[in-house]
């Protein structure tokens, strides 16, 4: 006979299973801690999710405090996605979401991740699609229902990378920027760096708040100086913080500009292509004018400078609004 317990036990078990396996009527509700994975999870989810994110677009995730209304989301979202290794988890509740993505199941999902650098999860193209297919997987698990559907979403998300990547590879090189120098102050814009092909100097900062000292400073300077650095690139949040100070300390000593990219997107309305393409415009932009600055010809540089900046203004619009998506 078996015992009683053992039969409360597996009721139990089964229970909970058929709870969080039930048919849905209504969208599943996710909350990302940051709105690139806001924008992989609404690749995925498609109409069958509402998707929240914790950290606006013109906050620094570094420094965002939660508000109680972030609490009470995490604590009811059916999935919540986070890098993991956010400064401000340990502020939210123990138990968020009745699925949960962490800094493990990434590893685990097989996503490359260079010297523990949280940012290859959404800056390294490849990793984005794995990260789409691991949301796959666990919006299946709330909704099996939906199952054929987030995968076949999360296919159509890997074509579209593809032809991001093609996309990308023939801007750089049309503009004659490929395999250029690029000195990095912090860590988090190396993934995309290296993806598409420029040689990178740095990283100077590896995490928030950490002074470099002046041997390693002069260093990198000397470094890039050797490679021919065209640009210094900044996070955009980043600007008026230490590392936006020492980056343009070392341009100023290289004689060179400093960019200024956003490590989220701009505007929570941007997909993941968008996100990508108008990042890669602006560093391509500066590196541009880097590059005509460099011919010499003072008398015509400001209004060189004018006109590259509004190209790439243009170009990001555009960009934004779903031109050029197909690859064009």
């Amino acid at each position: 006979m078996v015992p009683r317990t053992i039969v409360v036990s597996g009721v139990i078990i089964l229970l909970a299973h058929a709870a969080l396996a039930q048919p849905r009527d209504s969208k599943l509700l996710v909350v990302t801690t940051i709105p690139p994975l806001a924008a992989l999870v609404k690749a995925v989810g498609g109409e069958s999710v509402e998707v929240r994110y914790l950290v606006p677009c013109t906050s620094d995730p570094h420094q965002y405090a939660p508000r109680p209304e972030d609490m009470e989301l995490a604590s009811k979202c059916d999935l919540f996605v986070e890098v993991g290794k956010e400064p401000f988890l340990e502020t939210l509740p123990g138990e968020r979401g009745r699925v949960r993505i962490t800094w493990s199941d990434w590893v685990s999902s097989g996503l490359s991740i260079e010297a523990g650098n949280p940012h290859y999860i959404w800056l390294y193209p490849p990793n984005a699609v794995k990260a789409a297919y691991l949301i796959a997987k666990r919006l299946a698990k709330l909704d099996p229902a939906g199952a054929a559907l987030y995968v076949a979403r999360a296919n159509a998300f890997a074509e579209e990378v593809q032809h991001l990547e093609e996309w990308g590879r023939g801007y750089v090189s049309v503009h004659g920027v490929g395999g250029a120098t690029v000195v990095a102050v912090g860590s988090h814009f190396i993934p995309l760096l290296k993806y598409f092909g420029f040689r990178v100097i740095g990283p100077l900062t590896v995490s928030e708040g950490q002074a470099p000292s002046p041997s390693d400073t002069a260093k990198l300077i000397a470094d890039a100086r050797r490679a021919g650095a065209k640009v210094v690139v900044v996070l955009a949040s980043q600007r008026n913080s230490d590392e936006g100070r020492i980056g343009r300390a070392i341009a100023s000593e290289l004689g060179v500009n400093v960019v200024y990219l956003h490590g989220i997107q701009f505007s929570g309305e941007d997909d993941y292509v968008e996100y990508i393409k108008y990042t890669l415009t602006a560093l391509v932009a500066a590196l541009e004018a880097s590059h005509h600055e460099g011919e010499g010809n003072s008398s015509y540089w400001p209004a060189l400078v004018s006109a590259l900046g509004l190209l790439a203004l243009v170009e990001a619009v555009l960009l934004v609004r779903g031109w050029g998506r197909s690859g064009a």
